[in-house]
């Protein structure tokens, strides 16, 4: 299993996330860094995990549209690589310092559910 996280995975501890399953942790930090190692490795994964997001969607010049088809190019290259790799996608938490950006991160958490191929992980323990 790959792990593709940004910051929020940064105290995660591949040997402890599975019992089962080897898990391969890459710190990542945009859509686009996460894309340049997928394309780089040679490595095919039953599984991918992504927890980013958060990066790409604090950008200004970054739509919640465009973090989208982003996220959905790194899918499209996953599956054309490898098909059979079950992708989990991690929404996006909510944040405390901007009231514009929780607007685009709810909106964006919906328009994950528009990519085709992705089991989406919810965290609606999380209330704003």
């Amino acid at each position: 299993m790959l792990l593709l996280s940004d910051s929020i995975g940064r105290g995660l501890k591949p040997e402890f996330l599975s019992a089962k399953a080897s898990v391969k942790k890459e710190m990542v930090y945009t859509i686009e860094e996460a894309q340049n190692y997928v394309e780089s490795s040679n490595e095919p994964y039953s599984k991918v995990v992504i927890q980013l997001l958060t990066n790409d969607i604090n950008e200004e010049s970054e739509s919640p549209e465009n973090v989208k088809d982003k996220l959905s190019n790194l899918v499209d290259y996953v599956h054309g690589e490898s098909p059979d790799t079950q992708i989990y996608v991690s929404q996006c938490l909510p944040r405390k310092d901007s009231v514009e950006v929780n607007r685009n991160i709810n909106k964006l958490n919906a328009l994950l559910y528009d990519i085709n191929g992705v089991h989406i992980i919810t965290h609606d323990n999380f209330r704003q």
